[in-house]
């Protein structure tokens, strides 16, 4: 069951920073058609290598355990998907997502959880603009660090959550391991 629930915690982490892209105002109406544009956004594939030690879930690549997991049931989750590349990234703030994650995490642990951010920064991922998020909050008096990067390459975009336990020290490899990110062109 703990299992189940960290990792429904990573993919609701990972799920909060698209389910909170700010509402876009209306367009006004134009007397003429808008032309279509003539480039096509482009997609990419993120190739991830996570820390040393790290495993793989043998029933999901994109899920992977610390070293001396169970014990340490730190993990790291990776979710890849479409991105709209109208949305500018930098319309997320701080409050937006905070407000998101309060409520995603309240409902899934069916108990109110607040977090409190440490970091939230806009960086860039290997040359593709990123937003880079640390918050901490506790859960069943388990304290909790979550790091966090949203990468946006082209029309594709890759979330990568660090879910830190108790004792645990990742946060460095974490970042690490992104830094050596690899983001190609989709074939």
């Amino acid at each position: 069951m703990k299992r189940f629930v960290l990792c429904l915690l990573a993919l609701l982490l990972s799920v909060c920073a698209f389910a909170c892209a700010p509402a876009e105002p209306a367009p006004e109406p134009t007397p003429e058609p808008t032309p279509e544009p003539t480039a096509a956004a482009t997609s990419f594939q993120f190739q991830y290598t996570p820390p040393e030690g790290f495993f793989a879930d043998s029933n999901n690549e994109t899920l992977y355990y610390a070293p001396n997991y169970p014990t340490d049931s730190s993990n790291i989750n990776m979710l890849v998907a479409a991105s709209d590349t109208a949305l500018a990234m930098k319309l997320y703030t701080s409050d937006m997502l905070k407000m998101t994650l309060d409520q995603s995490l309240s409902d899934a642990f069916n108990t109110t959880v607040a977090i409190e951010f440490d970091q939230f920064e806009y960086t860039e991922v290997a040359g593709q603009p990123a937003l880079h998020m640390v918050f901490h909050y506790t859960v069943a008096e388990i304290d909790i660090v979550t790091a966090q990067y949203v990468i946006n390459a082209g029309d594709s975009s890759c979330t990568l959550a660090l879910a830190q336990m108790p004792g645990s020290e990742w946060l460095d490899a974490f970042d690490a391991s992104v830094a050596a990110l690899a983001i190609v062109p989709a074939e």
